[in-house]
């Protein structure tokens, strides 16, 4: 039995990330179940792209909008600490409301990663205040679990723990919430620290209805903190704990900030993902973490290498190597030699066909 479980855990063997494209492969064993885990990815950046000239929040990835916008850039800076769009509100219902993706995706699992700023204690106004919700049933009767600045609600009981043990204020947090009711099972973390891991079931009356998020952000509830200002990015929905982690630490027990990367493919041996614009530097030691369907993973860090691709592209004279930056003198004599053969033969061609 140990000899089996060990054999399940991720074991990455090597990893990169290519800089150009922006692209992220992992390759090794037991990476789970060889299908992609992300139903839901929404950063305010890209989806400002499409609506330059607006301000307002179209709903393309989001059924309903609270009280919030798309940040100008001087508003609240990205955690990335370049200026990019962010979401952004103020009062105490500033909130994004039920994402939408293919249905059939989910059902009683979820897992979702988010990023949260605000510039007030959550609780110095009372009340109880939700930075999430799940349900199943649209007018709120059946499957209801809340996480709040003080506690975990669901039909099994609550949960007493609060948000300013490990959140930061005027400071960017990530939220991780991931329920799994098939084995009547909430587990919540803030900056990689366990604030819940509790019991919750499904609603039995609603057992043909999926769990989905009502909503992420900051619900009062009530009408007080009208200065409170909300700001959200980088949302991240998986159909269940499958999910490739990057981090600076090379142990998953010390991360505190780490970036959960959307996903383009993922097989029992090879993810591809995205690069995105966060809390962390490649110029810095990155580590990956694969975790699977089950929870399972590689408790050491893999060292990703960083790599940019020789890419070639045409101009007026006929064809140029545009970039060659793997060149450089890193004592890696071949990969400079093949680098120049490649010149050597485009500067050929170029001088026969003038």
């Amino acid at each position: 039995m140990i000899d089996m479980c060990m054999s399940a855990v991720p074991n990455i063997k090597s990893g990169q990330i290519q800089t150009l494209t922006n692209r992220i492969i992992v390759e090794g064993t037991n990476f789970g179940l060889p299908t992609n885990p992300m139903a839901f990815w929404d950063e305010a950046s890209t989806l400002k792209q499409d609506y330059p000239m607006s301000n307002t929040i179209p709903l393309v990835r989001w059924g309903e909008v609270h009280s919030m916008a798309f940040s100008n850039l001087t508003t609240v800076p990205n955690r990335s600490g370049k200026n990019d769009t962010v979401y952004y509100g103020k009062g105490g219902h500033s909130c994004l409301l039920q994402p939408k993706f293919k249905t059939g995706l989910i059902y009683d699992k979820l897992y979702i990663s988010w990023w949260y700023r605000n510039n007030q204690d959550p609780s110095s106004e009372g009340d109880s205040n939700k930075f999430i919700r799940i349900w199943d049933e649209y007018s709120g009767y059946g499957t209801r679990i809340s996480w709040t600045h003080m506690h975990l609600t669901c039909a099994n009981g609550t949960y007493w723990n609060s948000w300013t043990k490990y959140g930061k204020i005027n400071a960017w947090n990530h939220h991780e919430f991931y329920a799994d009711l098939a084995n009547d099972r909430v587990i919540a973390t803030l900056n990689g620290k366990t604030m819940f891991n509790v019991t919750c079931s499904k609603d039995s009356a609603q057992a043909g209805r999926p769990i989905f998020v009502r909503l992420i952000g900051f619900d009062n509830g009530s009408d007080h903190y009208k200065n409170m200002t909300t700001a959200l990015d980088s949302v991240f929905i998986g159909n269940s704990a499958k999910r490739l982690v990057l981090a600076h630490v090379p142990t998953f027990g010390q991360i505190e900030l780490s970036e959960v990367v959307p996903i383009d493919e993922w097989n029992s041996n090879r993810i591809v993902a995205r690069w995105i614009e966060g809390v962390l530097d490649w110029t810095k030691p990155i580590y990956a973490y694969v975790v699977d369907e089950n929870g399972n993973f590689n408790s050491q860090g893999y060292l990703l290498s960083v790599v940019s691709e020789n890419v070639i592209s045409s101009n007026d004279n006929g064809g140029i190597l545009r970039n060659c930056t793997n060149c450089e003198s890193s004592g890696n004599n071949m990969q400079s030699f093949v680098c120049l053969r490649t010149f050597a033969i485009l500067m050929i061609i170029i001088f026969i066909f003038q």
